[in-house]
């Protein structure tokens, strides 16, 4: 049964996720959950709750790094690297930034088109190292777009618990039915 756009808003507010949402851009999220939840796809309306999005396709010269800068922009200042370096050496793509005085260093293949995500590992370690209770979470997705919101754990895993946002596997299984009709 599909939620009414009052009882979505409702338990958005139950479970503290608007406690991370600016009330300045709350109404536009509101029209936005309304317009979601009057589409013949309705499961769908937890896309509304993106924070940032991005083609997952299409990874060029600096790429980490400008994802790294807008995630720290869309954090509010939580998330702060410092001297963000990206470098690509032999086959590796290497992303290291300091935050809090400590140095953080990742690597990833370089010969592949696509975003490795893994590179939120290492994000949301440094933001709890640093006692920042939110992490950055990929929302369920439908094609290669990526999907992020900031907000706790805690939160996130009631969002998804209650129904708000669809597990992978269940959007998976939806591609699966209607790949049968």
């Amino acid at each position: 049964m599909a939620l009414s756009s009052k009882e979505y808003w409702q338990r958005l507010e139950e479970i503290g996720w608007l406690k991370y949402v600016p009330k300045a851009d709350q109404e536009d999220l509101l029209a936005r959950i309304k317009k979601a939840l009057r589409k013949p796809d309705p499961q769908f309306a937890y896309f509304c709750l993106t924070q940032y999005s991005f083609d997952g396709e299409g990874v060029f010269e600096d790429s980490y790094t400008h994802l790294i800068d807008d995630l720290s922009s869309i954090s509010g200042g939580s998330f702060a690297p410092e001297k963000v370096k990206e470098s690509v050496l032999k086959g590796e793509r290497k992303i290291s930034y300091r935050q809090n005085r400590k140095q953080y260093k990742w690597k990833t293949p370089a010969n592949t088109d696509y975003f490795d995500l893994d590179l939120l590992k290492m994000i949301n370690q440094s933001l709890a190292d640093a006692g920042v209770v939110q992490r950055f979470f990929e929302l369920p997705t439908i094609d290669q777009c990526v999907y992020l919101v900031f907000v706790p754990i805690e939160v996130f895993q009631s969002a998804l618990d209650g129904g708000l946002i669809l597990t992978q596997e269940e959007v998976d299984s939806l591609d699966e039915g209607e790949e049968e009709d």
